[in-house]
């Protein structure tokens, strides 16, 4: 979420650091899990996550057309959707599905790919990645990780270091604690 305020922002510095850690702990998840969990997350992600950027883009793209209404007092497009961008409309989708900072269970296994796969695709377009040609090509082997990766250089050896840093920042502790009593209820 900090990296697409950023991203939002045009920030890319302050979109950066947030990002790789982003990263760092998605391919540590992926590493000490299952293997049918990267590949059933990288195919929801991109059905489902390029679905919700298409939408979000979409609204993003109606809150900034100009028109004028041929029926008295209605409101524009612009009008309507004001406020609304793409990052603001996946930061909303984030917001709702996070308790004290966790994930539902219930949205863990598939909803929470919306605006995740949503989100890569935003910092990927702008972090200036042309990911596009490559996801409808490659197909079921694509992932969006590794696109990230690639444009933040993350190495194997930041990694560790970047996971660290996610952790302390985002006091994983409590996030811990809060899915803990989530799974409890």
């Amino acid at each position: 979420m900090d990296a697409l305020r950023a991203a939002q922002r045009d920030d890319r510095p302050a979109c950066e650091a947030p990002a790789k850690q982003f990263l760092a702990v998605r391919l540590l998840r992926w590493k000490q899990a299952d293997p049918t969990v990267e590949v059933f997350e990288r195919g929801l992600e991109l059905k489902e996550g390029t679905a919700k950027y298409v939408e979000v883009l979409a609204l993003d793209l109606a809150a900034h057309t100009k028109y004028e209404s041929r029926v008295p007092a209605t409101k524009s497009l612009p009008e309507k959707f004001a406020g609304l961008s793409a990052a603001s409309l996946l930061l909303q989708d984030f917001e709702h599905r996070l308790t004290d900072g966790a994930v539902s269970p219930d949205d863990m296994p598939r909803n929470r790919v919306y605006p995740v796969g949503g989100a890569q695709c935003f910092l990927l377009d702008s972090l200036g990645v042309d990911w596009k040609a490559a996801a409808e090509r490659v197909g079921s082997e694509f992932a969006y990780a590794k696109f990230l990766r690639g444009a933040l250089a993350s190495t194997e050896a930041d990694l560790e270091s970047l996971l660290a840093q996610a952790k302390e920042h985002y006091d994983y502790a409590k996030i811990a604690a809060a899915t803990k009593k989530q799974l409890d209820a």
